[in-house]
């Protein structure tokens, strides 16, 4: 199908901008455009009062969907390289935008396909999306990338990048036909994720010995949230969690589970992600309510004076101490409500350490060595 209507368009703001001297400022709009997506073209698109060279540019990056680095490669602000940005390059970059549009007007698209179809994505981490279009004419034509939940991935351009634990499609459009993709957007390390609401039993658990941070999350505002982790026997195991209400942290799991069950108690949504631990390499961490800290070395054999800080928590505030091999190392606080002290450490050089924090506020732990400051997430 032609694309008459923008063809009409930008020959009207052609004519137009032939008078921009001595024109007063006008509008100019049309229906959105099936192909390019437009919802309107006006005249002084960047409302500044004057029509010029930005404005046809943003109608370009609008028509042809450009991304910025694209554009800037393709149209610069002075097309006919005389060291000045008049009208004269305003024609010019419609008479492009014109002779792209026609040239694409008579292709029709025939498939689009994705590589790779499915991806797991750690967070912060990018993933480079490529599309096949057929036939080979049309593989010059725009494509128009949309993610399904921007609060789980973003794409830009092809490159998928996720922002937060979740799944998401990533769908990419070439004139009628389009390919989708869908992402896993996984916290690094992560080994297992479960999902569900209300009482729930998850079978077939399978955790070897080690050290694990045990993300868990539940929107009911009242009623118990309790997760019982059993052994394949049926003896129970660990406690991951029994609080009331709503709740949103990490707990530390230094056991292990063979074909074991996880009874999970709630009256609303949640959700239970287990990862093992990473190595950030810090020895100053805070943080916000229940956290399990990155790996961080303490790489001296003298004692070591820890000082802490619990800012707002009423309840239980108590740092437990592992090392990388899940072994328990001793108690760094115990307190009741709001509190500040200091305890001794005596590390092992090139022994991995890292925390558990029970607490209902803010917080904060110094290892007592310079480092930088790293904001633990619950």
């Amino acid at each position: 199908m032609r694309m008459k209507k923008v063809t009409v368009i930008c020959l009207c703001m052609f004519l137009f901008l032939g008078t921009i001297a001595t024109a007063p400022q006008q509008f100019l709009a049309a229906e959105p455009s099936e192909r390019a997506g437009i919802q309107a073209l006006l005249g002084d698109l960047n409302g500044d009062g004057v029509i010029t060279i930005e404005d046809a540019q943003a109608v370009l990056k609008m028509v042809l969907h450009m991304t910025e680095a694209d554009f800037e490669l393709k149209y610069t602000a002075d097309v006919n390289e005389d060291s000045k940005v008049n009208l004269e390059d305003v024609q010019l970059i419609l008479k492009k935008a014109l002779r792209i549009i026609n040239d694409y007007d008579d292709i029709i698209v025939k498939s689009v396909k994705l590589s790779p179809n499915s991806a797991t994505l750690d967070i912060g981490k990018t993933l480079q999306l490529s599309a096949e279009v057929l036939p080979e004419s049309a593989k010059d034509l725009p494509i128009v990338w949309r993610t399904s939940n921007p609060m789980v991935a973003t794409v830009s351009n092809g490159v998928v990048k996720g922002v937060s634990p979740g799944n998401v499609t990533i769908r990419a459009t070439v004139g009628d036909k389009s390919a989708e993709c869908m992402i896993t957007v996984a916290t690094p390390g992560r080994v297992a994720y479960y999902s569900g609401s209300g009482n729930k039993v998850i079978q077939g658990v399978n955790l070897p010995l080690g050290l694990y941070k045990v993300r868990m999350t539940n929107n009911s505002k009242n009623g118990l949230f309790s997760i019982w982790a059993y052994n394949g026997d049926g003896t129970r195991s660990y406690l991951w969690s029994n609080v009331i209400g709503s709740y949103k942290g990490s707990r530390i799991f230094n056991q292990s589970l063979s074909n074991g069950l996880l009874q999970v108690s709630s009256t609303g949504q949640w959700t239970i992600e287990v990862c093992k631990i990473i190595e950030q390499g810090t020895s100053k961490l805070s943080g916000n309510g229940d956290s399990v800290s990155p790996f961080f070395y303490l790489n001296t054999s003298s004692p070591i004076v820890v000082n802490w800080k619990n800012y707002t928590s009423k309840g239980l505030f108590a740092i437990i101490l592992y090392d990388e091999y899940g072994r328990y190392i001793g108690l760094i606080a115990n307190e009741i409500g709001t509190s500040s002290g200091q305890q001794i450490v005596v590390p092992q050089p090139g022994v991995r350490y890292c925390i558990e924090v029970m607490a209902e506020g803010k917080w904060e732990v110094d290892f007592g060595l310079d480092s930088t400051v790293t904001v633990v997430p619950n």
